[in-house]
């Protein structure tokens, strides 16, 4: 069964485990093409490797230099979920590493920073659920500092003498110094333009102890902040978080390295180097696009349209107040400025009968045979209506233009049945992985949680032009494509 990649509403999912790692074929290199003919395009790309607030003698260099890579090709990855070659985009990185460990005046700097910008407030949720556990080796104070993220990353960036041409990983560690304070990391910038929530500021599970990328090409991850949501660390109890039978494998806070705790001590030095290549390389650094980007590219002289037809299934609230398409078109056109963008919305008021039905079917509330027979699942009706109906709903644009069709569904929680709690999706063509189109949901209570249309339709579209999330994705060497579970939790 194929892969899927969803957006849940985080109020009803704690912590979301995608399907077990999968390996895959390595494609054999192929070449991009150029003006000339083929051509593969080779970089060096100079990866920095910081240590700051840890003892040389504790940090084995050669345990972590064993686990990174040499280089990395990208790939589309959902076509190997149909059994098929992801294509090769004719790019081939190699990694030239350098470690360093900061010297004691700048560290000394940095923590007083961290002390200086940090607001004093109480533990989080998952601090206070780390206390609650049974074996953890330590209790998290009474009081947490919370330190703004990306100002943290542009002080790192500013400070420290590394090849900013590169990309760089800072691995933290405050513990152990007299003037450690228990911390978390936040971003609260920034709310939901629909419903004015602010997820930084109200959510334990936005508080993290790594960020990067806003303001650099740096990304820093600290073992001795949170413990968190995201890894899993807070938990140092039960071995298996998702329930599938199989022990998810994750670094708990610094403290935990020791005889006692769960982890050994002598495991740190690879644990990091871990981090580095499954997370800061293949995810961040030199990640391979869910989709491929050339599917979604106009021709010459075209426009990227993203055309939003709005369903309306509440009688009782209107999709068209929780959505913003000028504000996902400035998105897109900051994401990918070399595009003329629109962004169009088509309000189907109320929703018509047939395409009512077909929702029915894909929330398993209708038995009715349909289009879905053919691909095995009532799930992949939505796709087969709208692709066979696609004239009805997405109208007509210019030769050159690339259309990708967005179908919105303001609707209620009965109405979503065995689907309810699912925020969107970029479906593909059930064929082949080629994108198909964006699908997504919003209802009086999601909107309570916090969430209108506006970043669920840049997320998803995010995918449908290529993005992978930040948390699953490739590694070239191993041909091997991995989630947030199991061995990779």
């Amino acid at each position: 069964m194929k892969r899927k990649f969803f957006s849940i509403i985080a109020v009803l999912v704690m912590v979301l485990g995608l399907a077990p790692a999968t390996v895959l074929a390595a494609p054999a290199p192929q070449e991009g093409f150029g003006g000339g003919g083929p051509v593969l395009l080779t970089q060096q790309v100079p990866i920095n490797i910081v240590f700051l607030g840890y003892d040389k003698n504790v940090i084995d260099q050669m345990a972590v230099k064993d686990m990174l890579p040499a280089s990395y090709v990208p790939i589309v990855r959902y076509p190997a979920f149909y059994g098929l070659e992801g294509r090769n985009l004719g790019l081939q990185f190699l990694f030239n590493y350098k470690v360093t460990f900061v010297n004691q005046k700048i560290t000394d700097r940095f923590f007083k920073y961290l002390n200086d910008h940090g607001t004093v407030d109480v533990p989080t949720f998952f601090q206070t659920s780390y206390n609650d556990m049974e074996n953890n080796v330590l209790d998290v104070a009474d009081e947490v500092l919370y330190v703004d993220a990306p100002s943290v990353e542009y002080w790192l960036n500013q400070n420290l003498n590394i090849n900013k041409k590169g990309y760089t990983i800072v691995f933290i560690n405050w513990y152990g110094r007299p003037d450690f304070q228990f911390h978390v990391y936040t971003k609260t910038d920034v709310a939901d333009p629909d419903t004015g929530y602010n997820f930084g500021v109200n959510r334990s599970s936005r508080k993290t102890i790594a960020w990067g990328g806003s303001n650099s090409r740096l990304w820093f991850y600290d073992l001795s902040a949170g413990p968190e949501s995201w890894s899993g660390n807070y938990d140092v109890d039960n071995p298996d978080l998702d329930g599938n039978g199989v022990e998810d494998y994750r670094m708990p806070p610094i403290w935990e390295y020791t005889a006692g705790g769960y982890r050994d001590p002598a495991a740190l030095s690879s644990d990091l180097g871990l981090i580095t290549r499954f997370v800061a390389i293949d995810l961040l650094f030199t990640t391979s696009p869910l989709y491929d980007p050339l599917a979604s590219a106009p021709e010459v002289n075209g426009s990227k349209i993203a055309h939003i037809n709005m369903m309306e299934d509440d009688p009782a609230s209107l999709g068209t107040d929780w959505i913003n398409p000028g504000f996902v078109q400035q998105r897109y056109s900051e994401f990918e400025p070399y595009y003329n963008w629109q962004v169009n919305l088509t309000d189907t008021n109320p929703i018509d009968a047939d395409a009512q039905r077909a929702f029915r079917i894909w929330g398993e509330l209708d038995g009715s045979d349909d289009c879905w027979n053919d691909y095995g699942t009532p799930f992949a009706e939505l796709f087969c209506y709208f692709d066979i109906n696609r004239s009805t709903y997405i109208p007509a644009y210019g030769d050159a233009d690339y259309v990708a069709g967005f179908h919105m569904f303001n609707t209620t929680a009965d109405n979503l049945g065995a689907e309810y709690g699912l925020l969107g999706f970029a479906d593909d063509n059930w064929i082949d992985g080629t994108q198909s189109y964006v699908f997504a949901f919003d209802t009086d209570d999601y909107r309570a949680s916090g969430y209108g249309f506006t970043t669920t339709a840049i997320h998803e579209g995010g995918h449908h032009f290529g993005m992978s999330h930040p948390h699953d994705g490739y590694d070239s060497e191993l041909g091997l494509d991995y989630g947030a579970a199991d061995d990779f939790y």
